[in-house]
């Protein structure tokens, strides 16, 4: 299909407009059952990235993804060199996979283990972020926090991911940036970003006295 000819075809113009730019999860869930019965799914989210890099204005459900969840690929691929293989994504999404993938992400499974149990499926992180994020799961970076953990979500997040959060910051990322990429809410990751920020003040004039 040629310029936006492809629109002609998406479920959205059918199945009307206000659910894809909706922010209550109700809506989101109505969007994206849309869009993955949707036959220019892959199209939608590879025109939304591509407008949004030049862009960068995000907004509504595209490609079966939040404007949130967009963001959050764009520094997967900042990051990591990452970029979603959406066949095997859609692959990801039959019941066998399905199934195994939201076992091991509940079982605390960091993604790069999880892409090395995908036997059968060439998968990079970005993947199953993006699958997982379809299936309607929390495509998040973190951890899930296991029972009984006493530690506050923003200081165990700052533990965790203290080298990707610098690094990110490096990069330029806003604070809402570092959150889309991690997955979580602003307000946590504000909190992580300023522990990280502290420790490394702490450590520059540890150094320098």
């Amino acid at each position: 299909m040629q310029s936006d000819e492809w629109l002609t075809a998406a479920s959205c113009t059918v199945e009307g407009g206000d659910s894809f730019y909706a922010d209550t999860q109700k809506a989101q869930d109505t969007a994206r059952a849309a869009c993955l019965g949707c036959p220019v799914l892959a199209t939608c989210l590879l025109t939304a990235q591509d407008r949004e890099r030049v862009a960068k204005e995000r907004w509504g459900m595209a490609g079966g993804l939040t404007a949130q969840q967009r963001l959050g690929l764009m520094w997967e691929e900042r990051v990591h060199g990452h970029r979603p293989d959406l066949d095997a994504a859609r692959e990801l999404l039959n019941p066998w996979w399905s199934n195994l993938l939201i076992q091991m992400r509940w079982k605390g499974r960091s993604f790069d283990d999880i892409v090395n149990r995908l036997d059968g499926v060439q998968a990079n992180a970005a993947t199953v972020r993006l699958a997982l994020w379809w299936l309607g799961m929390p495509g998040t970076r973190v951890r899930p926090r296991q029972a009984g953990d006493p530690i506050g979500e923003a200081v165990r997040i700052a533990g965790l991911h203290e080298a990707e959060i610098q690094e990110l910051r490096s990069l330029g990322a806003s604070r809402n940036e570092v959150a889309a990429y991690l997955g979580v809410k602003l307000h946590i990751a504000d909190r992580a970003v300023d522990r990280v920020t502290i420790a490394d003040r702490a450590e520059v004039l540890e150094v320098a006295a």
